[in-house]
Protein backbone atom coordinates (compact mmCIF):
# COMPACT_ATOMS: atom_id res chain seq x y z
CA UNK A 1 0.00 0.00 0.00
CA UNK A 2 1.68 3.26 -1.02
CA UNK A 3 2.31 5.85 1.77
CA UNK A 4 2.43 8.82 -0.57
CA UNK A 5 -1.49 10.74 -1.19
CA UNK A 6 -2.86 12.21 -4.06
CA UNK A 7 -2.75 15.34 -2.10
CA UNK A 8 0.96 15.27 -1.94
CA UNK A 9 1.15 14.32 -5.72
CA UNK A 10 -1.52 17.11 -6.52
CA UNK A 11 0.43 19.75 -4.61
CA UNK A 12 4.21 18.94 -5.94
CA UNK A 13 2.39 18.77 -9.36
CA UNK A 14 0.57 22.13 -8.91
CA UNK A 15 4.06 23.97 -7.50
CA UNK A 16 5.85 22.11 -10.73
CA UNK A 17 3.04 23.34 -13.37
CA UNK A 18 4.12 27.21 -11.61
CA UNK A 19 7.67 26.79 -11.59
CA UNK A 20 7.73 25.34 -15.84
CA UNK A 21 4.69 27.32 -16.95
CA UNK A 22 4.80 28.33 -20.42
CA UNK A 23 8.36 25.78 -20.93
CA UNK A 24 8.01 22.94 -23.29
CA UNK A 25 10.14 19.86 -23.49
CA UNK A 26 13.21 20.51 -25.46
CA UNK A 27 12.61 19.43 -29.49
CA UNK A 28 8.94 19.29 -29.26
CA UNK A 29 5.68 21.30 -28.71
CA UNK A 30 4.72 19.65 -25.39
CA UNK A 31 4.31 21.06 -22.25
CA UNK A 32 7.46 20.99 -19.96
CA UNK A 33 5.37 19.11 -17.26
CA UNK A 34 4.85 15.82 -19.29
CA UNK A 35 8.46 15.21 -18.76
CA UNK A 36 7.44 15.46 -15.02
CA UNK A 37 4.77 13.07 -14.91
CA UNK A 38 6.73 10.37 -17.09
CA UNK A 39 9.42 10.66 -14.34
CA UNK A 40 7.14 10.69 -11.74
CA UNK A 41 5.49 7.51 -13.70
CA UNK A 42 8.67 5.35 -13.50
CA UNK A 43 9.50 6.22 -9.81
CA UNK A 44 5.80 5.38 -8.97
CA UNK A 45 6.12 1.83 -10.99
CA UNK A 46 9.63 1.28 -8.72
CA UNK A 47 8.05 1.85 -5.95
CA UNK A 48 5.42 -0.95 -6.46
CA UNK A 49 7.86 -3.03 -6.82
CA UNK A 50 10.16 -2.08 -3.92
CA UNK A 51 8.51 0.55 -1.49
CA UNK A 52 10.90 2.74 0.31
CA UNK A 53 10.66 4.42 3.91
CA UNK A 54 9.78 7.99 2.34
CA UNK A 55 7.66 7.40 -1.15
CA UNK A 56 6.38 11.03 -0.38
CA UNK A 57 9.33 12.32 -0.65
CA UNK A 58 10.19 9.80 -3.60
CA UNK A 59 7.24 10.92 -5.68
CA UNK A 60 7.72 14.76 -4.68
CA UNK A 61 10.94 14.59 -5.78
CA UNK A 62 10.31 12.86 -9.10
CA UNK A 63 7.98 16.00 -9.84
CA UNK A 64 10.11 18.79 -8.72
CA UNK A 65 13.63 17.84 -9.86
CA UNK A 66 13.94 20.11 -12.14
CA UNK A 67 12.41 23.54 -9.97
Amino acid sequence: MPTWTQEDYIQAFRFAAQAHLGQTYPGTDLPYLMHLSFVCMEMIAALAVEPQANETLAVQSALLHDV
